[in-house]
């Protein structure tokens, strides 16, 4: 996610957008996002249904924000919602189907799993993919190489980089409150002063 950031703010700033610009961007139900991350310890490392309860729960939660800001926001912004929305669907439902996100084994083996875990933050453990790997299609089974580091990806993570971009870039884009409205005129009051007919 990291990489995926910095892809979406070099964009805006190739396509004409300043990052101050986002200072206005206000998003609904930011306490959906805060409980979400708070889920995400219980079900690390815990296994078994109740590790797969707490990710889970944790998953909805993120969703539910996602959802709230598809309703609440417009324009690309919305476009930007509507494709991480779409994307964690994606991702919660294997999740939800094997307890963990399939990975190929020898992904999780090599010496390249490591960096990635630190550059692209996971919400659920990874597993390995097997004969008994449910909806494989929607596992991380896209690898994408950089030097030193396999970032497997899934179909939903591809969507949700894909809205993380639109969203920074429509954000950068955007003109602040106070430039939208344009300058003040101090003359206006003036001149309807001068325009309204006396008693």
């Amino acid at each position: 996610m990291v990489i995926v950031v910095v892809v979406a703010v070099t964009a805006g700033y190739l396509a004409g957008g300043r990052l101050h610009r986002s200072a206005d961007l206000r998003f609904r139900g930011s306490w959906l996002l805060l409980l979400a991350v708070a889920f995400v310890p219980l079900g690390f490392g815990r296994g078994g249904r109740a590790g797969t309860v707490a990710t889970v729960a944790a998953g909805l939660l993120l969703l539910a924000f996602l959802i709230a800001n598809v309703a609440a926001q417009r324009g690309g912004v919305r476009t930007g919602f509507v494709l991480m929305a779409t994307g964690w669907l994606l991702n919660l439902t294997v999740i939800t189907a094997n307890g963990a996100m399939p990975t190929p084994a020898r992904v999780l083996a090599g010496p390249e799993w490591w960096p990635n875990v630190w550059l692209a933050p996971h919400l659920a453990e990874h597993a390995p993919i097997d004969a008994t790997t449910r909806l494989v299609w929607l596992a991380d089974s896209i690898e994408l190489r950089l030097p030193h580091v396999l970032a497997p990806v899934s179909a939903g993570d591809l969507l949700l980089f894909t809205g993380v971009i639109a969203l920074v870039v429509t954000a950068m884009r955007r003109p602040l409150a106070a430039e939208a409205a344009g300058p003040r005129s101090w003359n206006a009051p003036v001149a309807s002063r001068r325009e309204s007919p006396g008693p």
